[in-house]
């Protein structure tokens, strides 16, 4: 059995979220498939220093780079996509050996995969066309109108976390707790993280909310905390960009956030609406930057702790072996006793 997983280059999240999975997925599994990664080399070398992915590369899994990108990413500006982008990677990923020869293949949250490979399956909370039908370019559109005929047409299995699956997915989805890696008693350090993820597109709204809270907690960063289970233990809050990554991870900590989120963006609003929901932390609204001390006191008080704490322990964090066991059976593989 060759099995291919194709992940998105937007950031880390899509990368670490189908890592985890994939490896829980081989934890479980007696046989052990041949397995081709096709994601950035980037996104291999910001995380060489998780275990999770030493033990995938240690097993043998291969990683296929300068295949998605340029490719599907956010950006706010629709001119981004001018170039051909948003297709383009289809080409060279219908070109390559290991994709074309698969006998299963794995997306993570891209759906043009299913017009070269229609049984594919797919992982992810959101589909591109619903984030970005926001731009009206004709690319933008023919890309939109495109993934919508594909997944109406292949109705792909798509595992999802139940917490953050947008409407379009949750019609059709398995919906999973929360996928966590580590999990933990409530946060109760002295540090905020300021978590951003690696598109970098609301640098200007952290780094004044980081400003903001300066001198009155320590602030520590994405880059500081990526794998460091330990690091999470000793937060106070987050201030958090809403991506699914960022969020998982506090999820698996208990650590409150405070969510700023994005014009225009709806993957982003969504998620920073479904956590505050849960009582999971609050949202901050665009404009008080400067404000963000105030609203880390607020949500570090005695009473606000316990409130998130009971809301935290509300939360099913067993996702990954939800998840990994359906894919064994999709896959057909043998379960390790």
């Amino acid at each position: 059995m060759h099995l291919c997983v194709v992940i998105a280059p937007n950031g880390l999240g899509h990368f670490r979220r189908a890592l985890r999975l994939l490896h829980a997925v081989l934890e479980r599994s007696q046989q052990q498939p041949r397995v081709t990664v096709v994601a950035e080399a980037w996104q291999r070398d910001a995380t060489l220093d998780w275990s999770v992915a030493r033990e995938l590369w240690r097993r043998g899994v291969a990683l296929v780079d300068g295949v998605m990108a340029p490719g599907v990413t956010w950006s706010a500006s629709a001119s981004t996509y001018d170039d051909g982008r948003l297709l383009a990677w289809e080409v060279r990923l219908a070109r390559l050996p290991a994709f074309r020869e698969a006998t299963h293949v794995w997306s993570d949250n891209l759906a043009g995969v299913l017009a070269h490979r229609p049984e594919a399956f797919l992982t992810g909370s959101f589909l591109w066309s619903d984030v970005l039908q926001v731009h009206s370019t004709p690319a933008v559109s023919a890309f939109v109108e495109r993934e919508r005929a594909l997944i109406g047409r292949c109705s792909p299995p798509i595992v999802a976390v139940d917490a953050l699956a947008m409407p379009s997915v949750r019609a059709r989805a398995l919906l999973v707790p929360w996928m966590c890696e580590w999990q933990g008693p409530p946060a109760h350090g002295e540090a905020v993280a300021v978590l951003g993820g690696r598109t970098g597109t609301s640098h200007d709204r952290l780094a004044a909310a980081a400003r903001a809270i300066e001198g009155r907690w320590r602030v520590v960063t994405d880059d500081s905390l990526m794998h460091d289970a330990g690091g999470y233990r000793g937060l106070a809050a987050a201030i958090v960009r809403p991506g699914a990554g960022s969020i998982t991870d506090c999820v698996a900590s208990s650590v409150p956030m405070l969510l700023l989120d994005e014009p225009g963006n709806p993957e982003l609003k969504h998620n920073a609406a479904a956590v505050a929901q849960r009582g999971l932390g609050r949202v901050l609204p665009r404009g008080e930057e400067a404000r963000a001390a105030e609203w880390i006191a607020e949500m570090t008080d005695t009473a606000a702790r316990r409130a998130y704490a009971e809301a935290f322990a509300a939360q099913r964090r067993d996702g990954l072996v939800v998840a990994a066991e359906w894919i064994l059976q999709h896959l057909k593989l043998e379960r390790a006793r």
